[in-house]
């Protein structure tokens, strides 16, 4: 019975246009009193013929247009009704049966595809086989347990033997013919809609044969069904050559990324685009258009997505005639403001071809046609609500109700709504249950829809579905008007407007053949030392005037494996420091002491010149295959880690200012952090690395000679170095952590001098309003002191090895990048990581909450109480989202997923949510690529980004610096790791300063965030007044609501100082993320 339920819904869900839903599902689940229409259909719409759909081109046209395409080109389905799943469609030229199915958008999260005509031909076939198979052999079983002839067992058992043989085949047989015969004269009758279809009907016609063979009960039905079927598609094969030629391009499944011949961008082309529908997709500069970007292409659509600043005029007279639908992405603010809406108003008012607008682009809908948008009962950011539904159109065959994520506060006004709309969809108010907030609305006469929700998000049920059946519209729409079931959309989109695609390209692109690099890297192996990293820092590294150390303090399994160590000594060492202000990078080579100034060029970023840096001294040119030169010692052996030499350093949060640029509207305010470089890199030819699970050491050295390193050439430098960091390792292996006490680790004599408090400001102002907002909090707490440089440094490794100690992460890190700049990080949270497969991950942290470490039971209901908090799912999903956004820009779509939802881990002082997203990198694009495109960290700005970012300005007043950027390293052999600055000490100039922050939904409590503020910010500061003296920071907060409605949580800072005179400065700020109105 189920398996014939099955037959029966892929039957039903095919694409012929005989099905139709005849149940309504909402009857049963929703409230009778619901006020919205369950259904409508709309009038006719014959007078609003789509000015991008043309008649048939001619044989001639489509040889050219195929000839000129650089992939191969494909003649299927103009919509094939959804993503493929196992078994896709019968090819010339490839494998029969399909291809690879490719992932859904959200991982492992969402619906099964929706299923088309030579689906049925195949899967139903073998179905309906399957339960003829089974019920003729249970028919069999009974009727030879029953017959009178069989007197003993043994010829029982033999009696049902042969009545299952006879019977089961026989009615497998007739039952797939018949369903084979149904499925090709249903599919053949009404849409024949390729090349592809004609072959299966032809093929299906000898299947049917083969699948028969054993048949005789009804041979005559066969031989006339077989006839019948090889008609049907020797007719339609003749139609086709007759009006389109008689060329068959080759049939191919493999998608492929090209350049845009612009080289402006790169444009993902599949190998159906011959036939695909093509998409425009207007991006109101938001932060989750991309997501939707990634549904389109997996529903197999050519798609061009441009944003909504580009004059209507060149939209109406150049781009839209190349395209069959639009879809108007979410966004920041109010659809009835220009500023926020460009074009959007004019493209629903006057386009003739589908639209689907979400969001922004449903309130738009709206508004375009005389109604207006009001806020909601209460902001909804990342919070799930159940939505009903007519069961029409859009949401034809969704099931009742189904989830969805909302990001908004303004919604479509009901009282307003034009007469040429209508309510297709709708869910309850969570303040008022008996009032019903609209979620989707039709225009009855025109192909345009919206819906207010995100069907893209990772937690959103039926998103797919709901654009497939935006695509299953759209070739309907378009086959009412070309005269034809079947819909020609075989028009490739034309380079200038695949030019206008905001999708990015390398941000630096080598100029000709570049020389082959003399350089290879050499690789000592040390087996099974057991060495405190620390020590071995002290001794190597920690005297020198610039060093690193990437700390592997928390050892995660799968995460943090290796920590690295080394300095910028050598010949070709240096460092490179940046400011945005200037533009001018400034390269330091401490061996020599030589300082000079390079002026960045006006098209240029320090992204580019980064990459440029990265690729002039990449190991893959050090031969003509791409093929690292690397010398292994003393053995051969596999090289586990990823840091082969390479760039080691921070990019400050002011660097938004040049990853940002393509979408900025307006110049930043804060464009750097001066005198704090806002960007600044060791170049680490020598590195030692430390294997903390298999308890082995490394010596990764890059070398310039011609050829490597001999073991007899005593008088290289770079082989001295190597003698002595190895001697040195190996007199150290003994210490580990717990038997070796460091010796800079000094008491200190209490010696007070001054005690100094201020506070500024005074008063930090929240928002208490109902408005739409999401918050980012951010509090620097600052101390300067007039101690020498090396007493500094020294200081500093104190300070650093209380953090490390106490709070131990999988990030951490001491950078000193000499000059008195100095980074100490506890960070818990990876910002990305790109793999030597090309393999890109995000791990956002959103959610935390103390432990409680004196009562396990207690402990544990915290973890719990994390892990269902609406606040902080919605707070983590709404990065999440974003996140994947930003992949979806820089990855192949079809790859984006996320293996790893809310997951709550621990740490030493706190229990916090954590995602993973993950990705391919696009063939063309680097780490620094990755980087870049990403920038910002998410979990650090909200979404969407841009609008973010600007509103941060004029909350914060002064730049964040080395807070909420990245820090980490950029391989030589192409790979990357860098963490979210977080749980940071910063000092320059004998200035200390630590970062502290945290984000506000709807749900949030002002005095709550200020405390997680707190709680983030008390994991630095034990350090800071353990390495300085300071007694203690006692915040002090209490809640008033002054004459303006206005929040405010007055701070003040206590402290006693010793030794040295150090002048306390707080700055504590919680700026108000308010995404006017209808930020996300």
């Amino acid at each position: 019975m189920i398996i014939f339920k099955m037959s029966f819904n892929w039957f039903g869900l095919g694409g012929s246009g005989k099905y139709q839903q005849t149940q309504n599902a909402f009857t049963d689940s929703t409230p009778t009193d619901a006020p919205f229409p369950t259904s409508s259909s709309p009038s006719d719409n014959a007078s609003i013929a789509p000015h991008s759909t043309s008649n048939a081109p001619s044989g001639e046209t489509v040889q050219s247009m195929l000839s000129g395409m650089k992939v191969d080109p494909a003649t299927l389905h103009p919509f094939p009704g959804g993503r493929q799943d196992t078994i896709d469609y019968m090819f010339i030229d490839d494998v029969p049966f399909g291809t690879k199915p490719a992932p859904h958008p959200t991982g492992s999260f969402g619906p099964l595809p929706m299923r088309t005509n030579s689906d049925k031909l195949l899967y139903g076939t073998g179905t309906a086989y399957l339960v003829g198979l089974s019920s003729g052999g249970a028919y069999g079983f009974f009727k030879g347990l029953r017959n009178p002839n069989a007197t003993t067992m043994k010829l029982r058992i033999n009696s049902v033997l042969n009545s299952c043989t006879r019977y089961g085949p026989w009615a497998g047989n007739s039952m797939g013919v018949l369903t084979m015969m149904w499925a090709m004269f249903d599919s053949g009758f009404q849409e024949l809609r390729g090349v592809a279809d004609y072959y299966n009907h032809i093929g299906g016609a000898f299947l049917t044969g083969a699948i028969f063979k054993s048949t005789a009960g009804i041979r005559p039905a066969f031989v006339m069904g077989s006839v019948l079927a090889s008609i049907v598609g020797a007719y339609g094969f003749i139609e086709y050559t007759s009006e389109h030629g008689l060329r068959l391009p080759q049939i191919s499944s493999k998608q492929h990324f090209a350049p845009n011949p612009t080289g402006s961008s790169y444009i993902m082309i599949r190998s159906e685009d011959a036939l695909a529908l093509r998409t425009l997709l207007i991006d109101n500069f938001d932060s989750y258009t991309f997501n939707i970007f990634q549904q389109l292409v997996l529903s197999r659509s050519q798609v061009i997505v441009i944003r909504n600043n580009l004059p209507w005029d060149r939209i109406r007279d150049e781009i839209l005639p190349h395209f069959d639908n639009i879809v108007i992405s979410p966004g920041p603010g109010d659809p009835t403001h220009d500023g926020d809406f460009g074009s959007c108003h004019e493209i629903i008012k006057y386009s003739t071809i589908p639209i689907l607008g979400v969001c922004l682009g449903h309130q738009g809908l709206a508004t375009a046609f005389g109604g207006r948008v009001m806020h909601a009962d209460e902001p909804m950011h990342g919070r799930t609500s159940p939505v009903y539904h007519d069961a029409d159109g859009m949401f034809d065959g969704l099931t009742q109700p189904f989830k969805v994520v909302r990001y908004h506060s303004l919604i479509a006004d009901e009282r307003a709504l034009p007469d040429c709309l209508r309510v297709s969809a709708w869910t309850p108010s969570t303040i008022n249950p008996q009032r019903k907030i609209i979620m989707g609305l039709q225009h009855k006469s025109k192909p345009i829809y919206g819906v207010q929700f995100h069907p893209e998000s990772i937690c959103t049920e039926q998103g797919m579905n709901l654009i497939s059946n935006f695509m299953k519209i759209t070739t309907s729409y378009l086959s009412k008007f070309s005269g034809s079931k079947r819909v020609s959309c075989s028009r490739s989109i034309p380079d200038q407007i695949r030019a206008l695609t905001i999708i990015p390209a390398p941000i630096y692109s080598p100029v000709g053949d570049a020389a082959t690099s003399q350089r290879h890297l050499v690789v000592e192996k040390i087996q099974n030392v057991m060495i405190d990293s620390e020590s071995v820092f002290r001794a190597l590294f920690a005297h020198k005037p610039v060093s690193f150390w990437l700390d592997s303090a928390r050892i995660e399994p799968g995460l943090s494996r290796f920590s690295f160590m080394g300095d910028c000594e050598g010949e070709d060492s240096f460092v490179v420091k940046y400011r945005t202000s200037s533009r001018k990078v400034t390269t330091i080579k401490p061996h020599r002491q030589h300082t000079y100034e390079t002026q960045l060029d006006p098209n240029e970023t320090f992204f580019t010149y980064i990459a440029r840096l990265v690729y002039e001294y990449s190991l893959s040119r050090s031969t003509s295959t791409d093929t690292p030169r690397i010398t292994t010692r003393p053995t051969s052996f596999d090289i586990p880690f990823d840091l082969m030499c390479g760039f080691v350093g921070h990019v400050g949060y002011e660097m938004k200012c040049e990853s940002l640029s393509a979408a900025q509207r307006k110049p930043f305010k804060m464009a750097s952090a001066t005198p704090i470089p806002d960007a600044a890199f060791i170049f680490a030819k020598r590195v030692v690395v430390f294997d903390h699970l298999k308890k082995d050491a490394y010596i990764v050295m890059l070398s310039v000679d011609d050829t490597p390193v001999a073991p007899s050439a005593d008088q290289n430098l770079d082989l001295v170095w190597l003698k002595d960091v190895k001697r040195i390792l190996q007199s150290t292996a003994h210490c580990t952590n717990g038997h070796c006490q460091p010796r800079w680790i000094r008491s200190r004599t209490e010696k007070a001098m001054r005690a100094k408090t201020q506070t500024v400001p005074d008063t930090i102002p929240v928002k208490s309003d109902n408005s739409n907002i999401h918050n980012a909090v951010h509090h620097d707490s600052s101390s300067r002191e007039s101690k020498t440089p090396k007493q500094v440094l020294s200081t500093a490794l104190d300070m650093y090895h209380h953090l490390r100690t106490t709070n131990p992460t999988p990030h951490a890190s001491f950078i000193n990048f000499g000059d008195g700049f100095i980074i100490l990080s506890a960070s818990p949270e990876e910002f990305m990581t790109v793999d030597r497969d090309g393999v890109v991950q995000a791990r956002p942290i959103k959610g935390t909450v103390r432990r409680d470490l004196n009562d396990v039971e207690r402990d544990g209901r915290l973890k719990k109480e994390l892990e269902r908090s609406e606040k902080n799912i919605a707070e983590n999903l709404m990065i999440v989202d974003l996140l994947r956004n930003d992949l979806n820009l820089i990855c192949d779509s079809s790859s984006v997923c996320v293996p790893s939802l809310f997951k709550v881990e621990t740490y030493a002082s706190i229990h916090t949510m954590v995602s993973t997203i993950k990705g391919n990198l696009r063939p063309g694009l680097t780490a620094v690529d990755a980087v870049m495109k990403c920038f910002p960290p998410g979990s650090m700005t909200g979404a969407p980004k841009l609008r973010t970012v600007e509103i941060l300005e004029d909350l914060e007043k002064s730049p964040r610096g080395v807070y909420s950027g990245c820090l980490g390293y950029f391989s030589l052999t192409g790979e990357a790791d860098f963490a979210v600055v977080i749980r940071t000490a910063v000092i320059h100039d004998r200035e200390i300063s630590v970062g502290a922050g945290g984000a506000i939904v709807s749900l949030s409590s002002p005095l709550e965030e200020y405390d997680e503020m707190i709680l983030k910010l008390s994991s630095v500061l034990p350090s800071v007044t353990h390495a300085f003296g300071i007694e203690g920071i006692v915040p002090h907060q209490q809640e008033e609501i002054d004459h303006h409605g206005q929040q405010r949580i007055p701070v003040t800072m206590r402290s006693t100082v010793y030794e040295e005179e150090i002048h306390l400065r707080q700055e504590c700020m919680i700026p108000i993320e308010e995404h006017h109105p209808n930020v996300l």
